[in-house]
């Protein structure tokens, strides 16, 4: 068994932050990740590859107006209109990952320059401060003050559709399509969502947005849902937007086939994130969570998994937090 200051379940933008943090304050750390990279859901297939991704869309967006931008391409300098462009996916995604690896690289040397030790694996807490990698490097620790749970989060799906991640996937398999879908239906038009959409209709595929809200991104102000609803033509009878619940997503000759009269290449279903659960016996461990602060010689919980989008700082600024 090896002894620590503060064990952290999870590196991603809460649970690295937390641990540079402890590292800091010379607190003995340790950091419980599985993934093969630092960083988490942001860095690995979240904030940001899809930036990445809508960095390419905008890109192709000015190559195909390159006229109104006073660009010469070929043809488009004697008026014949938009240049004719493609994208390829091959490349996008070989910048994308050159793109996440140069970050992820960073938070690793920051473990390294704060001599903070990486544990690759999958734990489970056993009470009393004790924590149990059961998968990757197999090992026992004790954490003599703070035990962070900082495991992130997970696609979160809808009853009656089943994920198959080939043709009915998560926005985890959209971040890394390699080919343009030639339609693609979206379950949801949150942020995620409507992100998926931007990029996936400048790359030119057929995008229908399934909502059962009056609007897009229905969290949100409608200053900020009438402005993607003009961009993307939207309307309540033009077959882009379905305000319907979905009872039933399947694959019927080939295609995706619902109960709702589309059929598309490839359906992106879901609804949202949600923490990520970690192998645990609460009775056990006595987990006692308090709002923004960690339990002092107790577990806590940081970031996503406490709660998604309620409103609360970012979970790299809460877990400046601790200590």
């Amino acid at each position: 068994m090896t002894d620590y200051d503060v064990v952290v379940i999870g590196a991603g933008t809460g649970g690295y932050v937390a641990a540079i943090r402890a590292a800091q304050l010379g607190l003995k750390t340790a950091v419980v990740e599985k993934q093969k990279a630092l960083g988490g859901t942001c860095l690995l297939v979240g904030c940001i590859p899809t930036k990445a991704l809508l960095e390419h869309a905008h890109a192709l967006k000015v190559v195909q107006h390159a006229k109104d931008w006073g660009v010469a391409i070929g043809d488009a300098s004697a008026g014949s209109g938009a240049p004719r462009v493609s994208i390829d996916m091959a490349q996008v995604q070989t910048r994308k990952d050159r793109v996440v690896t140069g970050l992820t690289k960073g938070v690793e040397f920051l473990f390294k320059k704060n001599r903070i030790d990486w544990i690759k694996g999958t734990a489970r807490l056993t009470g009393n401060g004790g924590v149990d990698v059961f998968e990757g490097d197999r090992q026992t620790l004790r954490a003599r003050r703070e035990i962070i749970v900082a495991t992130g989060s997970t696609p979160r799906s809808v009853p009656g559709v089943e994920i198959d991640r080939r043709r009915i996937i998560t926005s985890d398999e959209a971040v890394a399509l390699r080919e343009v879908p030639k339609s693609i239906a979206i379950m949801g038009s949150g942020a995620v969502g409507v992100e998926f959409a931007s990029i996936f209709r400048r790359f030119g595929s057929d995008v229908t947005i399934l909502e059962l809200l009056p609007r897009l991104v229905p969290v949100e102000d409608q200053a900020v849902s009438e402005p993607h609803e003009r961009e993307g033509h939207v309307g309540e009878s033009d077959g882009r937007r379905r305000r319907s619940s979905v009872s039933e997503v399947g694959r019927r000759g080939g295609k995706i086939a619902r109960r709702l009269p589309a059929r598309r290449d490839r359906a992106r279903a879901g609804d949202g994130r949600t923490g990520r659960r970690t192998h645990r016996d609460r009775s056990r461990e006595g987990i006692r969570a308090r709002r923004r602060r960690i339990s002092h010689q107790r577990s806590g919980h940081l970031g996503d998994r406490r709660r998604h989008h309620d409103g609360r700082p970012a979970p790299a600024a809460r877990a400046r937090v601790v200590g």
